[in-house]
């Protein structure tokens, strides 16, 4: 049974992310944050996803994911029973990615190096996510279903020339926001939103603000998420 009063929508952090301020709460209506910090495979990821949502009585919700977060919840829509299924398409977007890389990231190619190193290994907070990697991702989304694809909107994000937002700008294509291309960014079968919006990057302590704080953005993402 729906918890009365129990959230619409679900604010989602990406990979290593921080729980508590990936989304200024105050730019979305019935809305949580998921408060479980998580640096894991996409299943692993949308497992928690799944049951956190259950234990709060949240029956039927759409969801917003910053980078890895958005992949997570399309895992949870393809592969589980949740809120995410109780709510129609027809009525907005079920999933919305920010700066989600559905075609992965060279970046966790570099990080699965990194860790085998002794000491620079023992000292990265986060673990290495094969589903990140460009690879990973292609063989990822082969099992996931046009019709889930279907249901998710994206949002991409870039710096703006010749100013990249990282020193990452040597490993990856441009437009990029540090850390995601902007094609790695766009889902095939999903609904892209013309893009990239340059003048915004992937995390804080970037040459440009971090793209979840972007308003207007979030006004117009609240607006188009589904509700039951």
């Amino acid at each position: 049974r729906r918890l009365w009063g129990a959230p619409t929508l679900l604010l989602v952090h990406g990979y290593c992310g921080d729980p508590n301020s990936t989304w200024p709460a105050q730019d979305f209506t019935s809305a949580t944050p998921f408060e479980i910090p998580s640096a894991e495979s996409n299943d692993a990821f949308a497992r928690q996803i799944v049951d956190y949502t259950k234990q709060r009585g949240m029956r039927a919700f759409s969801a917003i994911g910053h980078s890895q977060g958005g992949c997570a919840l399309l895992h949870a829509l393809t592969y589980y029973n949740s809120g995410l299924n109780k709510v129609s398409g027809s009525r907005g977007a079920v999933v919305q990615g920010l700066a989600s890389p559905w075609g992965g990231s060279a970046l966790m190619n570099l990080y699965g190096y990194w860790r085998l190193i002794p000491f620079i290994g023992s000292v990265i907070p986060c673990g290495f996510v094969a589903e990140l990697t460009p690879q990973g991702a292609a063989l990822w989304l082969q099992v996931i279903p046009m019709k889930s694809r279907g249901l998710v909107t994206t949002e991409r994000v870039a710096g703006v020339p010749p100013i990249p937002c990282f020193l990452s700008q040597l490993l990856l294509k441009v437009p990029n926001d540090g850390v995601v291309e902007a094609d790695a960014a766009a889902l095939a079968g999903g609904t892209n939103v013309p893009g990239p919006e340059l003048g915004e990057c992937h995390a804080t302590d970037m040459a440009f603000p971090v793209c979840t704080i972007d308003h207007s953005r979030n006004a117009r993402m609240n607006k188009r998420a589904a509700r039951p």
